[in-house]
């Protein structure tokens, strides 16, 4: 990998430098793509467990969302993620988290432009590598901790690169950096294990520094949880199968995937470089290109991981493809006319509250909210599945039967038996009176919904063309 790169020498010359243009043109076609993102199903759940933490000055430690799961021991581990969705939303409203969530995905993809300019020492070609990342991004590009979790992985592969190839005077921050994250994200384990696999290369060629891997293992459990936090991931990842398996996005890659076939070609790529000769891959290309790629496989959320340990690879591989950039031949008022070019045009594809308000209402069923507390609905609730997180936030009189914390109802059997009355697979009828259902709050297309209109014990009291409401006679 290469250490070197020309940069101008003159601090204003380097503001106004092509690389720094090229990241202007970045952030503007994130901002492009994340214009109609707003919304995910579990941006809400979050909002209101930051409300919650924000009211009572703790981190919540048992569910109160929700009443299969009630009382029920909860790790919240994203707790501070929330704190600040909740800050951001209560302070600034939804433009306010648009603004957090553009600036969040710009960075990210920032930074894995950097890390392809460090890796290949190209910093023209790196701008491949940066769109790169910024499409596999898209498999998972909303509001929500996730993203934060990979903003913290960006900024940790820079870190590791520098330690790994003598320029480690940030190195200190790797174990302040892990806190931070595993109090963020669940994602902070890939960090650990990449830490683990730098010292192991450290220690086997005798060089100093195998102390920030413990200290990194000791930050990440200074959480509310403390030494839970390390094992919350682990729980999820092999001791919860019908969580992996009935939620779509740890759905292994499919090739309907869209970006499968980029996914496909990527890796095609870089080994064809390697068998052909145009390159060769050092050992820790191939095991960064290994892991991201056994991750995507996998699971097909785990696609911006891939995009973050590949692009650089890539970027490496067309490094002698297209001319190094070069300070000398620089042209700083080109640079500065497109740079504020980009900056002028930026604050256009922020949305306006109306829009964004907009886009909620196509996706959240905020008719049918208002419709329950118009027919005076009361008893226990069964509802969508990822309509949970919603109603958490917009419902909060009434506690939900599941919502998208699937770690939470998959050990207690509920995700596995919710599936069931939702597939259709046993008489509708056994759940729901179970659980005492008073009134069903479903997609207008599911199933069971369609099945409801045919039960004699339950009467149709609302609908709409996303939502219908069923209530017990």
């Amino acid at each position: 990998m290469a250490r070197n790169s020309t940069h101008p020498a003159n601090p204003m010359r380097r503001v106004l430098s092509f690389p720094v243009m090229l990241c202007a043109a970045l952030v503007f076609l994130t901002l492009h793509t994340c214009a109609g993102r707003f919304d995910d199903p579990d941006l809400w759940w979050h909002l209101q467990t930051g409300k919650r933490i924000l009211t009572e000055r703790a981190v919540p430690t048992a569910d109160n969302f929700s009443f299969t799961a009630a009382g029920q021991p909860w790790l919240t581990q994203e707790w501070l993620a929330d704190l600040l969705l909740a800050a951001t939303f209560q302070t600034y409203s939804e433009q306010g988290l648009h603004i957090l969530f553009v600036s969040t995905a710009s960075a990210i993809v920032i930074l894995g432009y950097i890390l392809c300019g460090f890796w290949s020492g190209n910093w023209k070609t790196s701008i491949i590598g940066g769109i790169l990342i910024l499409y596999f991004l898209t498999t998972s590009l909303t509001i929500r901790p996730a993203l934060i979790g990979l903003l913290f992985l960006s900024a940790q592969l820079i870190l590791l690169w520098q330690w790994q190839y003598g320029r480690g005077k940030l190195t200190f921050l790797l174990p302040l950096l892990t806190a931070l994250w595993a109090n963020t994200h669940a994602s902070f384990l890939l960090g650990l294990l990449a830490i683990a696999a730098i010292t192991a290369w450290r220690i086997a060629h005798r060089q100093s520094g195998w102390q920030w891997l413990p200290l990194s293992v000791a930050a990440a459990c200074l959480t509310p949880h403390g030494i839970a936090t390390l094992a919350y991931p682990i729980e999820v990842l092999f001791h919860q199968p019908d969580n992996l398996n009935n939620i779509a996005e740890w759905a292994p890659l499919s090739l309907a995937e869209p970006r499968a076939a980029a996914f496909l070609i990527v890796i095609a790529f870089i080994l064809a470089a390697h068998v052909r000769n145009w390159i060769r891959l050092q050992p820790i290309e191939w095991l960064l290109l290994s892991t991201g790629s056994l991750l995507a496989i996998q699971h097909v959320r785990m696609l911006p991981i891939f995009g973050l340990l590949a692009a650089p690879i890539l970027c490496r591989i067309l490094a002698g493809w297209w001319e190094t950039y070069d300070a000398a031949k620089d042209q700083p008022v080109f640079n500065t006319m497109l740079i504020l070019i980009a900056a002028i045009s930026a604050p256009m594809l922020l949305p306006a509250a109306a829009d964004i308000r907009r886009q909620i209402a196509v996706t959240e069923p905020s008719q049918a909210v208002a419709a329950v507390r118009q027919l005076n609905l009361s008893g226990p609730m069964i509802n969508d599945y990822t309509w949970g997180g919603y109603l958490i936030w917009a419902l909060p009189e009434h506690k939900v039967f599941i919502d998208g914390r699937a770690d939470l109802y998959a050990p207690l059997g509920i995700l596995k038996e919710y599936r069931r009355w939702a597939l259709l697979e046993e008489d509708p009828s056994l759940l729901l009176d179970r659980h005492g259902i008073r009134f069903c709050f479903l997609r207008r297309s599911a199933p069971v919904a369609q099945a409801l209109r045919y039960m004699p014990a339950w009467k149709l009291a609302y609908q709409d063309d996303q939502a219908v409401i069923f209530a017990r006679r």
